[in-house]
């Protein structure tokens, strides 16, 4: 899309026009439309890019930067044999080019990759190309640099600079304030789409003996978690709701089995501030308004239920008949206790508390698929 394009500042915009084409990888283009559109939107993000690379000298802000993708060109053969080839059907195309004018014109071509090796002799195309007097007419030859932008660092001789998708990452993180919230969260959103595809900076912490020392002991209280939770799912009363799912680890944060009617059994680890807890946790959801079956919960239920609520604080918007919440015509019940006083270390205790709370969250099930 070139620069001058109406919709070029349109984010949507540029990701519809995008067309898959033959050797060309989607990510790949997803993500140079989307850089293109936070460069255009965020005049701060361009000298933050190339901060760390030789071309620093150029970034500086400029009322006169155009920005261009999949901008297409010509090769000398084809330009001295006049051809007329549709323009899909042309020598090449930039995957992303920044032109800045008076008083000192330069253009960048950025040939964007991620997880791809570039093509047999393209460096060699592009670098041809910029040496081209009519390619980028009034830029002189020695302000034209190719750069490339990848996954992992590049060296070649052929290029003035090279740059990561994690530093392009880092740049958008560092720079998510603007006077426009839908702008800033865009970038937001962009910044975490480039970290759920493995493309932002890899962090590790620090170790010390402490934490090291820690490391088998939490990995043996996760296995006696799941050990469990094993057994729960295999009582005859659960099987039937659970079938043969396995129990599961949902990230850091959560152990459990699930089942049918949303059902789940298992730990949930919270964390807030410096401490954290751990909680039994048992949910089922059922058809219809049921919020009256809280009245003939007994005292167990009653407090389970109550103590849920506490947890479900940490999820405003996940709604619970604890909180007085439905979704639907659907009633969501909760129970949860700490893993604390007589729970704590006794692993035939906890393995009751969970048995006797899915028995009876099962049973609410039972009364929903016998009553309109």
């Amino acid at each position: 899309m070139r620069s001058g394009d109406s919709r070029a500042d349109n984010l949507i915009s540029r990701l519809f026009s995008y067309s898959p084409r033959r050797n060309r990888q989607s990510l790949e283009d997803y993500c140079t439309e989307a850089l293109a559109w936070c460069l255009r939107t965020s005049s701060e993000l361009f000298p933050e890019i190339f901060a760390e690379t030789e071309l620093k000298s150029l970034t500086r802000r400029s009322d006169t930067v155009d920005i261009h993708t999949q901008l297409p060109f010509k090769t000398s053969d084809q330009r001295d044999e006049e051809s007329e080839a549709p323009e899909d059907q042309s020598g090449g195309r930039f995957d992303l080019v920044i032109e800045s004018g008076l008083p000192d014109p330069f253009v960048l071509v950025i040939e964007s990759k991620i997880g791809s090796d570039f093509g047999p002799a393209q460096l060699e195309k592009y670098r041809s190309e910029l040496t081209v007097p009519e390619s980028f007419p009034g830029v002189p030859r020695g302000s034209r640099f190719l750069v490339t932008l990848t996954t992992v660092r590049n060296h070649s001789e052929l290029v003035n600079a090279n740059i990561t998708w994690p530093q392009i990452h880092r740049a958008i993180s560092s720079s998510m304030k603007s006077e426009n919230d839908l702008i800033a969260g865009l970038r937001n959103q962009f910044a975490s789409f480039l970290n759920e595809k493995g493309l932002s900076m890899l962090e590790l912490n620090k170790t010390d003996d402490k934490l090291l020392s820690q490391w088998f002991d939490v990995k043996k209280l996760e296995d006696q978690l799941k050990r469990i939770i094993e057994r729960l799912r295999n009582q005859e009363e659960v099987k039937p709701i659970v079938g043969r799912r396995q129990v599961r680890q949902d990230g850091n944060d959560w152990i459990g089995v699930y089942g049918k009617n949303d059902f789940w059994a298992g730990f949930g680890i919270f964390r807030q501030g410096g401490s954290s807890e751990i909680a039994l946790w048992v949910e089922i959801t059922v058809l219809g308004d049921r919020s009256k079956f809280v009245e003939h919960f007994d005292a167990d239920m009653k407090a389970a239920f109550k103590a849920a609520k506490k947890y479900l604080n940490f999820y405003p918007d996940d709604p619970a008949i604890n909180c007085g919440t439905r979704r639907g015509n659907t009633s969501r019940f909760v129970f949860a206790t700490p893993l604390a006083g007589a729970l704590d270390g006794s692993g035939e205790a906890v393995f009751d508390w969970l048995y006797r709370a899915s028995k009876k969250a099962i049973t609410l099930a039972g009364k929903t698929a016998s009553r309109p």
